[in-house]
């Protein structure tokens, strides 16, 4: 079902997303007026070299939200990645922003904060901003660089497109989902 119907998939996302927001209620904060990110390009793989794409669908794969993608899927993927540099200090999303793309640490270290409280450090392989990328709701946490490094963003409309052509990443979307809500709920009660 989930194959030949994306749109399972993607409301099935949402109402996964929907749990872990409500499962993390009391740490959230009030939206900002900090304006939206910019859309990502459409499609970098036409201006990647055999070599980038190779070592960018090596990343890819052994990211955790991606690890069971085939390659034609990893290539697609790392088609729409585009390359994001981060120093030390900077942010890249604030709580209550818009989700307007996701973001893979390929190094440095990116703090996530909770109602001004930070709740996690993301180091190599990690994902963020999918969750309000994928609901379209507002940012749950806020993220920024604590320590300089290469960030990968997937823009929304691309990442729309690819799970629609390609619901395999919707499935491995709802088996980071579901472990992440029983984390959440674990850690509640």
């Amino acid at each position: 079902l989930l194959m030949t119907h994306p749109a399972v998939a993607k409301a099935m996302l949402r109402t996964l997303d929907q749990r872990i927001r409500e499962t993390q209620a009391s740490t959230t904060s009030d939206a900002t007026d900090e304006p939206p990110l910019r859309r990502s390009q459409m499609f970098r793989a036409q201006n990647l070299g055999l070599s980038e794409l190779i070592s960018t669908m090596s990343f890819l794969q052994q990211v955790e939200l991606f690890k069971e993608l085939e390659t034609p899927e990893l290539a697609n993927l790392a088609g729409i990645a585009q390359e994001v540099p981060v120093l030390e200090g900077d942010t890249l999303f604030k709580e209550g922003d818009v989700g307007e793309s996701l973001y893979l640490v390929c190094s440095g270290t990116i703090a996530i904060d909770v109602g001004g409280r930070e709740v996690a450090r993301l180091a190599r392989g990690a994902c963020l901003g999918e969750m309000a990328l994928i609901s379209g709701l507002p940012r749950s946490a806020s993220a920024n660089a604590v320590e300089a490094g290469k960030l990968l963003r997937i823009g929304s409309d691309d990442f729309t497109s690819l799970i629609e052509a390609r619901p395999e990443i919707a499935i491995a979307l709802l088996r980071t989902f579901a472990h992440r809500l029983r984390r959440a709920s674990r850690r509640a009660r």
